[in-house]
C-alpha cells in the first residue's frame, strides 16, 4: 500500500486558506483562471419563458449532485435573452452563492443558472475542470465565511472572484484528478456497502422481533391458525385478543399548555417526539408549569413505570416505553396505555415489527391524514402468551437481540461519518499540496469496500471489528 508524503520543499501562496505550497506550484484569484458567468431568472408570469429546452439549474439542483445532467426546470432561449443568464459549455463548474452557499457542481451538459449560483468556466490554457471542482469544493468553508446579507448570506460575484485558487502544474492536476476519483470511488462504494448493511440489519431486526412476539421462543411449541392470513398460525396456547382486552388506553387532554423554560419548579411534557424513541427520553422535551402538570395528569392520565406513551399522530403507531418512575405529562397527540396483568414491553416490540404495526399500517392506507382515534387504538388486535412470565422472557430476549443490532448498526454509521471526514480531508490535504500524488500506483490503494456482507448475528460482529477505519487516520 503506497504511502503519501509531503512535498520536499514549500513557499508561502499569501493565501490565507490554503496557506503554504509547494515550491513549484502558483496561486491565482478565481478570475485569473476562470470566466465567472452570472445567473439569473426570466420573468415568471411569462409563460414564454419557460419549459424550453435549456437547462437552468438552481442551488437546489447543484445541491444534489457532483455532476450535473439535468435540472428540475428549464428556460426558453426567449427567457435566456430576457434576462442576465449566461448559458455556460459543458465543464463548468457551479458553486452555490446563497441558499446555501458553497455547494459545488460540474455542469455536464450546456446550462444557464439562476442567481443563487454562478458559474466558473475554467481556462483550457491553466486549469482543468476537474482541478477547480476540487479547489472549489475544498473551498466551501471560505466562501460562506464571505457571505453577507440580512435576510440570507449571499456571496457577491466581486468577492468569488477574488477567491485564491492553488494552480499545480498541468501534470500534476490530472495526476490529482485520477487520484482522488480513484480514492473517491472506491470511498463511495465502503459507504455504499456500509448503508446497504444497515438496511439488512434492519430488516433482520424487524424479522426477529416479528418472529418472537408472533411464534414465541420455543420452535416445539404445538401451534393454531390465528383465522388472520397475514398472521398465519402462533402458538396453542397464545391469546389473539384486542388491545383494549388487557389495556387501558387514556387519551391526552386536547389542550395547549403554556411552554416555561426547565427547571427545579416545571415538569416535562411527552409529546409526538418523545413518543418515536421505543425507550422514553425527555431529553429536549417541552416543560410546562406543575400546575399544569396536575390538570394534565386527572382522570387516570399520569404516566407511570411501565406505561407505554402512544404516538396518534404523524409517525402513527410509534411507542416510547417508560422504564422508570419519572414525573413527566403527556403532551398533545399521544395517548397512554397500561395494564396490570400484561407486560407493555411486550406490546411495544409488537408495535415495533411486529403484527401491531402491520394492522396500523392496513388501517392507515387511504387515509390523506395519517391519524388514529382512541376507538381504534383498543379495537388492534395482536397474539399475547397469556403467562406474563413468558411475555417477559420474550422482551428480555428481545432486549439483547435489538441491542446487538442496533450496537453494529451505529457503529456502523460512525464508520460512514469517519469515511466522510476522511475524504474530505484527503481532498482538500492533496488539493492545496500537503501530499504528493506524482506517480502513485493507483492499483495499490486500499478497497475499502471489499468487506462481506454479514449473514447472522456473528458474522456481523466479525465482520464489523475486522473493517479498515483504524487505517483512515493515516494517508495511505
Amino acid at each position: 500500500m503506497t504511502t503519501l508524503k509531503p512535498y520536499p520543499a514549500y513557499r508561502d501562496s499569501g493565501v490565507e486558506w490554503f496557506g503554504a505550497v509547494p515550491e513549484h506550484w502558483e496561486s491565482h484569484r478565481l478570475k485569473t483562471v476562470a470566466m465567472i458567468l452570472p445567473g439569473a431568472t426570466p420573468k415568471s408570469d411569462n409563460p414564454d419563458f419557460w419549459n424550453g429546452d435549456i437547462l437552468w439549474a438552481t442551488p437546489e439542483d447543484v445541491s444534489k449532485s457532483a455532476r450535473l445532467t439535468s435540472t428540475r426546470r428549464t428556460i426558453t432561449q426567449d427567457g435566456l435573452d430576457s434576462c442576465a443568464a449566461i448559458e455556460s459549455p459543458p465543464g463548468s463548474v457551479i458553486v452555490t452563492c446563497r441558499a446555501p452557499i458553497g455547494n459545488v457542481s460540474i455542469a455536464v451538459q450546456p446550462m444557464a443558472t439562476n442567481q443563487g449560483c454562478k458559474t466558473a468556466v475554467p481556462n483550457a490554457a491553466c486549469i482543468t475542470t476537474e482541478f477547480l471542482f476540487r479547489s472549489l469544493c475544498c473551498v466551501k468553508a471560505e466562501l460562506q465565511s464571505l457571505g453577507t446579507g440580512s435576510t440570507f448570506a449571499e456571496i457577491s460575484a466581486t468577492k468569488f472572484s477574488a477567491v485564491g485558487i492553488p494552480l499545480p502544474p498541468f501534470s500534476e492536476q490530472r495526476a490529482i484528478a485520477s487520484f482522488l476519483g480513484a480514492m473517491d470511488a472506491r470511498i463511495t462504494r465502503f459507504i455504499a456497502a456500509r448503508k446497504k448493511m444497515i438496511r439488512l440489519l434492519e430488516e433482520k431486526k424487524q424479522a426477529v422481533i416479528n418472529q418472537a412476539v408472533t411464534k414465541g421462543l420455543d420452535p416445539t411449541v404445538p401451534m393454531k391458525d390465528s383465522g388472520v392470513d397475514w398472521l398465519g398460525e402462533i402458538p396453542a396456547h397464545w391469546d389473539y385478543a384486542a388491545v383494549g382486552r388487557y389495556w387501558k388506553v387514556a387519551d391526552c387532554k386536547h389542550v395547549t399548555v403554556p411552554f416555561v423554560s426547565p427547571d427545579t419548579d416545571t415538569v416535562p411534557l411527552a409529546s409526538v417526539v418523545q413518543a418515536q424513541s421505543f425507550d422514553l427520553d425527555l431529553a429536549g422535551a417541552r416543560h410546562t408549569t406543575k400546575e399544569w402538570y396536575r390538570f394534565l395528569i386527572e382522570g387516570g392520565r399520569k404516566p407511570q413505570n411501565g406505561d407505554l406513551i402512544f404516538c396518534r399522530n404523524v409517525s402513527v403507531g410509534s411507542t416510547a416505553y417508560v422504564g422508570a418512575n419519572v414525573q413527566f405529562a403527556m403532551g398533545q397527540d399521544v395517548c397512554l396505555l397500561s395494564s396490570s396483568s400484561r407486560d407493555s414491553r411486550f406490546l411495544n416490540y409488537c408495535l415495533a415489527g411486529g403484527p401491531l404495526r402491520r394492522s396500523i399500517d392496513m388501517l392507515l392506507v387511504g387515509s390523506t391524514f395519517h391519524r388514529i382515534n382512541v376507538a381504534e387504538i383498543r379495537t388492534l388486535k395482536l397474539p399475547l402468551p397469556p403467562d406474563r412470565r413468558e411475555q417477559r422472557s420474550i422482551t428480555a430476549f428481545l432486549d439483547r437481540e435489538v441491542s446487538r443490532f442496533d450496537s453494529i448498526t451505529e457503529r456502523s454509521r460512525r464508520e460512514i461519518e469517519l469515511m466522510q471526514e476522511y475524504r474530505t480531508r484527503l481532498i482538500s490535504d492533496v488539493v492545496t499540496g500537503k501530499l504528493d500524488v506524482r506517480g502513485v500506483n493507483l492499483g495499490g490503494l486500499p478497497d475499502f469496500d471489499k468487506i462481506p456482507e454479514p449473514d447472522d448475528a456473528d458474522d456481523r460482529a466479525a465482520d464489523n471489528d475486522g473493517v479498515l477505519i483504524g487505517d483512515i487516520g493515516e494517508h495511505t
